[in-house]
């Protein structure tokens, strides 16, 4: 889950709009609808064929159905074939706060082969794109280190912008709409794949729908059964140390970029006694700024970086650059990171996510002696904690961190390399999962499914409803990206 980096101003702000122009000819989905549901004709960014966007009123506390009511948006993308089987493949976004619906290059990556046969799904979960997004403004001052008071008084303003009450935001109404879109469609049954804060959301579909659902596949898992604050410093650590290992066992890397966990830890050391004021471009606006930066930026910074293999590599010759007083090698990289959250990310669905869910789970005290040994320290609770301080949400139901039993044939990816939803994390809920197998990708890091061979683990999966004799081998093929040890490269 969860690429959340606050520590820039994109990072956190809040999901463009997705443009759904929509749809194709009738898809076995929609010809099957017996509630007749008006569709447009539409495209989906880095999707070439049209589709089918449709909008569904649903009510905003279930509870409540003759209450206030919020529009979901959605699309389905049709099969390349018209023989398509019955049972599409639903798209559980990550985040939490991204909108599935802006998910197209990924559909188009790692989804190919599931849609020579099966329509794919999109919805935007409610608080994100299309549905009702909770989105707010923010300030300049969220480009560099960023104070506790700061976060507070944003979230506080942000609540209280919004029209609706954000309480009832959270997973649990998420999916109480994700059940109503699949009956109104007329579907009987779906495959799932769920994404980081995704798989979430495919554990909890798969307690209370069991009978809705053939398949999921899980990639980069984050159960309810533990919050993501509690292993969060300690899988930022180990992420860390597999790359200072590598860097270690690589002789070139070794030669340039010795010593990099004693490096990293005596700048952050520094930075906490004495932050510096430096330029750095603002990701929003591409324009430079003079900011402070402290150990909590160079921190998030290299945890964000840790998310992809091919930005990991830059991250020893980064700190080089930092300690010859130069901090825009991490500032490209932050931008990176940020463009890329401000491209999918609304703050206010994350935070009615996390601050239910996640947060009230651990104390400061805890999430202290957790990250005791990290790089990352409490900084990542901190903040968020921060962040939740002044936004409203209601307890999680009885039984929510319930371990979740399921025979439901499931795959789950993770990539060894993943410093938020590594492995470990993914073993949790294997425990309760009886049709079962767990394949990692030793190179990978957040997010496996385009990677390698995965789309055509995932094809035959789908195909045979069965995590029997699907050969993971392939998923080490591809090779961790050469270290940066200069300005022109990976040659020393």
């Amino acid at each position: 889950m969860i690429s959340l980096r606050i520590r820039v101003k994109a990072a956190l702000l809040s999901c463009v709009s997705v443009l759904l122009y929509a749809v194709s000819a009738l898809s076995p989905v929609r010809a099957a609808t017996p509630e007749g549901i008006e569709y447009n004709r539409c495209y989906i960014d880095n999707i070439d064929t049209a589709a089918q966007c449709f909008d569904l009123e649903v009510p905003l506390a279930w509870d409540n159905p003759d209450g206030t009511t919020i529009s979901l948006s959605g699309a389905i993308i049709p099969a390349k074939t018209m023989d398509a089987a019955e049972d599409p493949l639903v798209i559980l976004a990550g985040g939490p706060g991204q909108a599935a619906t802006t998910y197209g290059a990924l559909v188009e990556r790692a989804f190919y082969k599931i849609r020579e046969r099966r329509d794919i799904i999109l919805v935007a979960q409610r608080g994100t794109g299309g549905s009702h997004a909770l989105s707010c403004e923010f300030p300049d001052e969220f480009n560099g280190e960023v104070s506790d008071e700061t976060l507070q008084d944003f979230s506080r303003l942000c609540a209280a912008e919004q029209d609706v009450d954000v309480r009832y935001f959270s997973s649990m109404d998420v999916l109480q709409d994700l059940e109503h879109v699949r009956r109104r469609l007329g579907v009987q049954q779906v495959n799932l794949w769920g994404g980081s804060y995704g798989t979430r959301l495919g554990l909890l579909y798969m307690k209370l729908y069991p009978e809705s659902i053939r398949s999921a596949i899980l990639d980069g898992v984050t159960s309810p059964e533990e919050s993501l604050f509690v292993q969060a410093a300690v899988s930022a650590e180990a992420a860390w140390q597999k790359l200072v290992n590598a860097c270690e066992n690589d002789v070139d890397c070794k030669e340039v970029h010795p010593d990099l966990d004693s490096r990293l830890k005596t700048l952050l050391r520094q930075l906490e006694e004495q932050p510096v004021e430096t330029v750095l471009r603002n990701p929003a606006t591409g324009k430079p700024e003079t900011v402070v930066v402290g150990h909590k930026w160079l921190a998030e910074a290299v945890r964000s970086a840790l998310y992809v293999p091919s930005q990991t590599s830059i991250i020893p010759f980064a700190l080089q650059r930092v300690e010859q007083g130069d901090y825009s090698v991490f500032g490209a990289l932050a931008a990176n990171s940020a463009a890329w959250a401000s491209s999918t990310m609304t703050i206010g669905s994350t935070l009615s996510v996390l601050c239910r869910e996640d947060v009230p789970v651990i104390n400061q005290a805890e999430a202290e002696r957790l990250g005791a040994n990290s790089f990352h320290g409490a900084i990542y609770y901190n903040n968020w904690a921060a962040l939740c301080a002044n936004w409203p949400v209601f307890d999680v139901p009885e039984g929510y961190g319930d371990p979740i039993i399921s025979d439901i044939p499931t795959l789950i990816l993770s990539g060894a390399l993943d410093p938020v939803t590594p492995p470990a994390m993914a073993r949790v809920a294997e425990d309760g999962l009886s049709n079962v197998q767990h394949m990692i990708a030793e190179n990978a890091g957040n997010n496996v499914s385009a990677f390698g061979c995965a789309p055509d683990i995932m094809a035959d999966f789908i195909k045979a409803a069965s995590p029997e004799g699907i050969d993971a081998a392939c998923l080490n093929e591809p090779v961790r990206p050469a270290f940066v040890l200069t300005p022109a490269g990976s040659k020393p």
